[in-house]
């Protein structure tokens, strides 16, 4: 045994003439010292064997590099208010949305601030950025104190102990939820009801004309009581049922809904039920071309899906000129805007303005870029969709929207930062 390490150690020093270095940087503290050493080592000159220490000593880099952004963040973002401004340059700095910005922002609070040892864990390397933001998130509604003995108390865990390798990040959500509950039950009841006051639905897009709705925050044995109901539907199949078991789950959860949807009472929304609007050019709809179509909420779909949509009563067809990739132009000259102009500037801008931002138009507000009291129009010219936040963030802010004569816009940020916004093309690609 002792002869063939001693073989295994020479083959790697011959087949990787810098293994002796990645030994050492695995013991090094990150920092300028390491990376500059780090960046002179080709990926290609080392064995199968250091290419994991490469990955994990670069992964020790990252995190030092991760605590080094923090106190950027913090001077970026400022001090926490109920608006939290803050978080728009950083989402337009760093093209992040909204809600990623202010969750980046948020956990660069709370490591400068309550989680200095965990921000001095990952200055060293010695855990990732996603297991610091883990503890940030999951003891975001402790007090400071609570905050300190979750820490304190779930770090070991994460790092490594008693010769044991640190844990993953699912077993360190695990070991930060028990901890959080430890430190104080009843706390733990009451933001167990304040969470589930803030269950919500939202879809998303998964690539080649599919998506996917995630439903957060229901209580657990809602949760698990939805699952079983899934569960017990998808399993009512025949012997020549060829799906695969979580094809039959998505199917069990659009079957419910598809019973329902006849009998539901629906809303109204900008002075529409709620129908999904399509927008295809007409050589497409007559079937004379194969152009990609356009899915209110979703984006480009192919042709023949599009056809197949078009015949549904349920969905509003919107006709586009092939010549100019844009929807027919609409203006009244009234404060409120018709009907008619509010369909065109939702599918014409089909989210929200705001550079980072992409909230569907549709669930947005018409906000006059010059306001009507002083002089703006009721027109395309003058009508973008904002969503609340960046809708009143514009009008009390120093954040300023400026449209231009193609229809493109440039946003400036308070620091005097510029983000300009184009128009959105229908026209198919080339």
């Amino acid at each position: 045994m002792f002869v063939q390490k001693v073989f295994l150690k020479w083959g790697r020093l011959i087949n990787s003439p810098h293994h002796l270095q990645l030994a050492l940087l695995q013991v090094t503290p990150p920092g300028p010292a390491a990376l500059k050493q780090l960046t002179s080592i080709e990926v290609a000159s080392v064995d199968m064997y250091d290419h994991v220490v490469l990955l994990k000593v670069w992964e020790r880099q990252r995190a030092w590099l991760d605590a080094a952004q923090q106190p950027i963040l913090v001077a970026v973002g400022g001090e926490r208010s109920e608006e939290d401004w803050g978080r728009a340059e950083i989402g337009a700095a760093l093209r992040l949305s909204s809600v990623t910005a202010q969750r980046r922002l948020d956990v660069a609070r709370d490591l400068v601030g309550r989680l200095r040892m965990t921000l001095a864990a990952l200055s060293e390397g010695r855990l990732s950025y996603l297991h610091a933001a883990r503890l940030a998130a999951d003891t975001a509604g402790l007090s400071r104190l609570h905050a300190a003995i979750v820490e304190a108390t779930v770090l070991p865990y994460v790092i490594g102990r008693d010769g044991k390798p640190g844990q993953t990040l699912a077993a360190f959500g695990r070991t930060i939820a028990e901890a959080v509950i430890t430190v104080d039950p009843k706390a733990a009841d009451e933001r167990h009801q304040d969470a589930a006051a803030g269950r919500s639905l939202t879809d998303f897009d998964t690539g080649d004309a599919t998506g996917g709705v995630v439903v957060k925050q229901l209580p657990a044995d809602q949760m698990r009581m939805v699952m079983a109901v899934l569960r017990a539907r998808a399993a009512k199949t025949g012997a020549d049922d060829q799906r695969t078991r979580d094809q039959r789950l998505a199917d069990a959860f659009v079957g419910v809904f598809a019973d329902a949807h006849s009998r539901l009472d629906l809303p109204l929304a900008h002075g529409r039920r709620p129908v999904t609007s399509l927008v295809l050019d007409v050589d497409t709809w007559a079937g004379l071309a194969d152009h990609a179509a356009h899915l209110d909420g979703y984006g480009p779909i192919p042709p023949a899906m599009a056809r197949r949509i078009a015949a549904d009563s349920d969905f509003r067809r919107l006709i586009i000129d092939p010549l100019t990739g844009h929807l027919l132009d609409l203006s009244p000259r009234t404060y409120r805007p018709s009907q008619a102009l509010t369909d065109f500037v939702i599918a014409r801008d089909r989210t929200c303005d705001f550079t980072t931002c992409g909230r569907q138009a549709r669930h947005c507000e018409l906000d006059h870029i010059t306001e009507f009291q002083r002089g703006g129009t009721t027109s395309r010219q003058n009508l973008k969709p904002a969503c609340k936040h960046e809708h009143r963030m514009r009008h009390h802010t120093r954040w300023r929207l400026e449209m231009q004569p193609d229809g493109s816009a440039i946003w400036t940020s308070p620091a005097g930062h510029t983000y300009p916004v184009a128009p959105f093309d229908y026209r198919p690609l080339e």
